[in-house]
C-alpha cells in the first residue's frame, strides 16, 4: 500500500465537493461588492467594470441558478459516473467548475454571471454524485463510513474558506479575485489528474483488469484475487442480505470487486423488489437532510446572533461554518464504531430537539434561546445529517445500482432545496399569523425530521 497514493488520491477525490462547498458560499460574502449595491460602475483591471448592478430579484436568480444546473448536474452525474468512468466525471466536474468560474470572474454583464453560476452548478451536481461513490470505491470495508464522511467534510471547509476569503477579497476590486481562486485549485485537480488511477471496481468492471490490480495494490496493499473473474455470482437471497445499514460490522482489508452487471436504469430502481428498501432508506435520509430546514436556520442565524453581539455581525457567517467544519470531525471517528444508524437517529433527535428551542425563542422573542437553538441545531446536523445520507447513498445499493441511485437521490435533494429556499419566507409570513410568531415555521421541520426519524427506525 502506497500511504502518498492514498492520500493524494483522497485529496484528489473531495476536490469536487470542496468547490461545491466553495461556490455555495463565494456570493454571500460579495453581494454587496459585486452588485454595485454603494457604488456605481468603474473600469477595473483588464477594463471589467467594478461591479454590476443587480438588485435582490436579479441577484437571487443569479443565486438559485447554482440549484438548476446542480439539479441537472445530478440527473445525468449516474451516467457520466458509469460511463467515463470515476474518475472522468470528476475531471468533467471540476473541468466544468474551471470554465464556470473563470467565466464568472471575467464576466462584463449580467447574463455571463448566471452563465458561469449554472455552469459551476451543473458541475456541483455531478461532482456530488461521483465523489461519494468514489471514496466508497477506495475505501477497505472497515472505514468505508468514516472515509464517507469526507465528502461533507470537504463541503464545509469550501464554505469556511470562502467565508474567510470573503472577508479580506469583498472589497472593490478584489471580489473577482475569489472566483480566479477557485478557478486555481480546479487547474490543479487537472494537472493531478494523468497520475490518478479509476477505482478498482470501475476498471475491473469494465474489463481493465491490470489497472484495477494496479490501483488495487496502490490502495490496500494487494489486489482481490477474483479480478478478471469472468464468472457473474447467483443472486443473495433476500433472507441472507446485510441489513440496510450494512458495513458496519465488515472487518477485510481488500474490498472485492463487483462483478459484470449492467447499471440499473431509472425504471429499475423504482420496480425492482431487491432495490425498494434501498431506494427508500436513501430518499428518507435526504429528505431528513433538506426537509430539517438547515438553509433556513443558517438564514436566521446572522440576524439572531448579531443582534446579541453586533460587534461581531461580519463574522456570524464564518462563527456557523466554523461550527458546521468542527462538527463534521465526530463522524469521521465514530461512524465506524458506533454505525451509520445511530449516528443519523442521534442527529435527528438533537436537530428536532433544538428546533423546537429555536421556534420557542422566535415566538417569544428570546434571542439567547434561539441563538442557543441556532448553534446546537446546526452541530448537532453537522454531526449526522450533514455526512451520513451522502455515506448510506454511496453504500446501500448493489454496485450496478449505485451511480443510478446516487443520481436520483441527490436530484430529490436539490429540488427539497430549491423548494425549502422558495417557499420558506412565504410559509413564515403565513403561519406567523401576523403576530410575530416566526417561530411556526420551524415546527414544519420538526414534523419532517420526526417522521423521517420514525419511518427510519422501521426499516
Amino acid at each position: 500500500m502506497s500511504w502518498s497514493y492514498f492520500g493524494g488520491i483522497v485529496l484528489w477525490t473531495t476536490v469536487p465537493a470542496f468547490e461545491f462547498g466553495y461556490h455555495t458560499s463565494a456570493l454571500n460574502q460579495l453581494q454587496d461588492v459585486m452588485s454595485c449595491k454603494d457604488t456605481v460602475p468603474s473600469p477595473g483591471p483588464f477594463r471589467l467594470p467594478s461591479c454590476i448592478p443587480m438588485n435582490d430579484t436579479t441577484f437571487g436568480i443569479l443565486t438559485s441558478a447554482l440549484t438548476l444546473g446542480g439539479l441537472i448536474g445530478s440527473l445525468c452525474g449516474g451516467y457520466y459516473s458509469d460511463r467515463l468512468g470515476r474518475k472522468g466525471a470528476s475531471v468533467l466536474s471540476n473541468a466544468l467548475f474551471l470554465v464556470g468560474a473563470l467565466a464568472m470572474s471575467a464576466a462584463w454583464w449580467y447574463p455571463m454571471l448566471v452563465f458561469g453560476r449554472l455552469l459551476t452548478g451543473l458541475a456541483s451536481g455531478i461532482g456530488l454524485c461521483v465523489v461519494p461513490v468514489m471514496l466508497s470505491e477506495i475505501s477497505a470495508p472497515k472505514v468505508k463510513g468514516a472515509m464517507g464522511t469526507l465528502n461533507q467534510l470537504a463541503i464545509v471547509l469550501g464554505i469556511l474558506i470562502t467565508q474567510a476569503i470573503g472577508l479580506v477579497l469583498a472589497r472593490q476590486g478584489l471580489w473577482r479575485q475569489v472566483l480566479v481562486i477557485a478557478a486555481g485549485i480546479c487547474v490543479l485537480h487537472l494537472f493531478a489528474s494523468p497520475f490518478i488511477y479509476d477505482t478498482p471496481a470501475w476498471l475491473e468492471d469494465h474489463d481493465h483488469d491490470k489497472q484495477a490490480k494496479r490501483a488495487a495494490v496502490l490502495l490496500w496493499g494487494e489486489a482481490d484475487p477474483t479480478i478478471g473473474d469472468e464468472e457473474v455470482p447467483e443472486p443473495v437471497p433476500e433472507s441472507e442480505q446485510q441489513p440496510l445499514f450494512e458495513g458496519e460490522d465488515a472487518v477485510d482489508d481488500v474490498p472485492t470487486t463487483p462483478k459484470r452487471l449492467k447499471p440499473a436504469t431509472f425504471t429499475e430502481i423504482f420496480t425492482s423488489p431487491a432495490l425498494r428498501r434501498p431506494v427508500i432508506v436513501t430518499f428518507l435520509c435526504f429528505l431528513a437532510q433538506q426537509g430539517s430546514g438547515i438553509n433556513s436556520v443558517i438564514y436566521y442565524s446572522t440576524n439572531i446572533l448579531g443582534r446579541l453581539a453586533p460587534e461581531l455581525s461580519p463574522y456570524i457567517s464564518l462563527i456557523i461554518a466554523l461550527i458546521n467544519a468542527l462538527m463534521t470531525f465526530p463522524p469521521i471517528f465514530l461512524i465506524d464504531r458506533i454505525g451509520k444508524r445511530t449516528i443519523l437517529q442521534s442527529s435527528i433527535i438533537g436537530t428536532v430537539l433544538f428546533g423546537i428551542l429555536i421556534a420557542v425563542g422566535l415566538n417569544t422573542g428570546q434571542a439567547v434561546v434561539s441563538a442557543v437553538g441556532i448553534v446546537g441545531f446546526v452541530a448537532t446536523f453537522a454531526a449526522g445529517l450533514g455526512p451520513v445520507p451522502y455515506v448510506i447513498a454511496a453504500q446501500i445499493a448493489p454496485y450496478h445500482a449505485v451511480s443510478t441511485l446516487t443520481g436520483l437521490a441527490l436530484s430529490v435533494s436539490w429540488i427539497l432545496n430549491f423548494f425549502v429556499a422558495l417557499g420558506f419566507l412565504p410559509l413564515r409570513n403565513l403561519l406567523s399569523l401576523g403576530r410575530g410568531l416566526d417561530g411556526n415555521v420551524f415546527l414544519v421541520f420538526i414534523c419532517i425530521l420526526a417522521f423521517c426519524g420514525v419511518s427510519l427506525s422501521r426499516l
